[in-house]
């Protein structure tokens, strides 16, 4: 198996970490400050972490991270996110939400290469694996906390 096929995973989800922050970014520069933006915010952080650490790994598995895949926009939420509103708005959450699994799931799709690199599987299951799963737990938490105002509890 080629480099190029030994990586080409990790290059989609490095842009699939891309889309996603500027998501998030795009939301909260739209969005006022409040007590809970900090959830948001610290979302946004993981992605922009992730998105320098698969840069460093990429290339020091002899990849070239700046290579970008066709088509742009990959994150389920990159286009339609202009019109999204952050707190207080289910859809937006469901949506954030279903953004964060997709990314999940495309790296359960990497994962699956049998010829994806050691180093490369490690990193993926250690690091971001873990924190994906953490963003779809607090999206979770808004949601609850969105059903329970709505119910009236």
């Amino acid at each position: 198996m080629s480099k190029k096929g030994r990586l080409e995973g990790l290059g989609r989800i490095l842009h699939y970490e891309i889309d996603a922050a500027n998501v998030y970014d795009r939301l909260l520069r739209a969005s006022p400050l409040d007590l809970n933006t900090w959830d948001f915010e610290r979302i946004s952080q993981d992605h922009k972490h992730a998105i320098g650490s698969l840069k460093r790994e990429i290339a020091e598995l002899g990849g070239d991270p700046t290579a970008r895949p066709r088509p742009r926009d990959v994150w389920p939420l990159a286009q339609k996110s202009k019109t999204l509103k952050l707190w207080e708005d289910q859809p937006t959450i469901l949506a954030l939400k279903a953004g964060e699994e997709h990314l999940i799931a495309e790296m359960h799709k990497v994962l699956a290469n049998g010829n994806l690199r050691p180093e490369a599987r490690n990193f993926l299951q250690a690091h971001l694996l873990p924190t994906l799963t953490d963003h779809v737990l607090t999206l979770n938490q808004f949601l609850y906390h969105e059903e329970k105002v709505e119910a009236g509890s």
